[in-house]
């Protein structure tokens, strides 16, 4: 099944203008009832691919559920947690742009978990000048 697409621009004076029909190469449509089961099948090796780079590596863990990718990601140092996790975003990323997809910056997060007796770091991760949103939980 071959799909098209073009935009509809409407001005003030409810003129409108049309773009060429162009075929959609990618994708499936929104809402499709298969749509979530296809991205799973599709994102399923993202964890296989970032594991093959980092082997030895047990400073996190890639969770994917639906449309959503969770990485659970600890370390002591706060200096070392900065450079190794954005190390690991920036691969992400590539993995993802390699597989023609992009995250959503405004919805990516993070969350820090913190203990009373550490130290007030502020770790901050960065992706291509984009600093994501940043959640700090003080455990008691």
């Amino acid at each position: 099944m071959i799909r098209h697409q073009r935009v509809l621009i409407k001005n003030a004076h409810s003129i409108n203008y049309f773009s060429y029909w162009n075929k959609i190469k990618l994708g499936v449509p929104q809402g499709f009832i298969l749509g979530p089961l296809l991205f799973l099948l599709y994102i399923k090796d993202m964890p296989g691919y970032i594991n093959n780079l980092y082997p030895s590596n047990n400073l996190y863990k890639i969770t994917l559920f639906a449309d959503d990718t969770s990485i659970i990601f600890t370390h002591p140092n706060h200096t070392e947690f900065e450079n190794e996790f954005n190390k690991l975003f920036s691969n992400i990323t590539r993995w993802f742009q390699t597989n023609s997809l992009s995250l959503n910056f405004n919805k990516t997060h993070f969350m820090d978990f913190q203990t009373s007796s550490s130290s007030k770091n502020h770790v901050k991760m960065t992706l291509k000048s984009s600093t994501l949103i940043r959640f700090t939980l003080q455990i008691f």
